[in-house]
């Protein structure tokens, strides 16, 4: 094994890991708020303070695709845990369309 096939393999162990560091810090995050800012709910899981929303912007404006990866993997947990029951489907498959086709949906 080559220097430069250890470093590619190291790289990608990096990149997993703050793609799991980012998505666990996201979901105790939405935890997080839960408890601190229930009482502040607006509508049915609309809050005037959500604290993963800063995260959100961080993770992707500093990790590129990798805070969004986890980013997109805690929301599928998150959704999986306090979405509705048979909504999971629908929202893993529209949450992929920007993704999929960007210029069709941003411009």
């Amino acid at each position: 094994m080559s220097l430069f096939e250890n470093s590619e393999r190291t790289n990608l162990q990096m990149q997993a890991l703050i793609v799991l560091v980012c998505a666990t810090l996201y979901f105790y995050a939405f935890k997080l708020n839960l408890v601190l800012f229930q009482h502040l709910e607006f509508a049915d899981n609309v809050n005037w303070v959500f604290i993963p929303s800063g995260l959100r912007l961080l993770f992707v404006l500093i990790l590129f695709e990798s805070g969004a990866l986890g980013i997109g993997l805690a929301s599928v947990l998150i959704n999986y845990m306090y979405g509705a029951a048979d909504d999971h489907l629908f929202n893993i498959v529209w949450r992929q369309l920007p993704v999929r086709d960007p210029q069709h949906w941003c411009g």
